[in-house]
């Protein structure tokens, strides 16, 4: 079976992804099922070097249990929620926290490709404040 991957674009970088089928078959698969996705990105609050977004309604919310549950997030990847209230994107040094405290989510994809360059441009959002996201399906 072939990796499916997603193309990633922030302030004019684009970085490429592989979905991680392999951790988390349903939740990667309802996150193919949204794409593409034109969306605006907001810095996270509580959780650390991360952004997020509001995936609403959609294959998401039809995924109610976690799949390989982390809540430290590795620089690179993206995870979900179950029920598809959240997307982030881990650019650094990342534990999860909900208004609740800590909490687990489920890894769905992998920066493979600029990498770097795209992480970087993530960083500035703390600074710089919310930004368009473009994500589609690249193969």
């Amino acid at each position: 079976m072939s990796t499916r991957q997603i193309r990633l674009r922030v302030d004019g970088v684009e970085a490429v992804a592989k979905l991680r089928d392999d951790l988390s078959p349903r939740m990667a698969e309802a996150f193919w099922q949204t794409l593409p996705v034109e969306t605006s990105i907001s810095h996270a609050m509580w959780t650390g070097s991360a952004c997020y977004y509001y995936p609403g309604e959609g294959p998401f919310t039809e995924v109610e249990e976690l799949e390989y549950p982390v809540c430290s997030i590795y620089p690179g990847f993206v995870v979900a929620r179950p029920r598809g209230s959240e997307v982030m994107f881990s650019y650094g040094p990342t534990e999860y926290r909900w208004n609740i405290g800590t909490d687990y989510l489920t890894p769905i994809a992998q920066i493979t490709d600029n990498r770097e360059a795209f992480l970087a441009v993530l960083a500035r959002m703390h600074d710089e404040g919310d930004k368009s996201i473009s994500i589609e399906r690249a193969g």
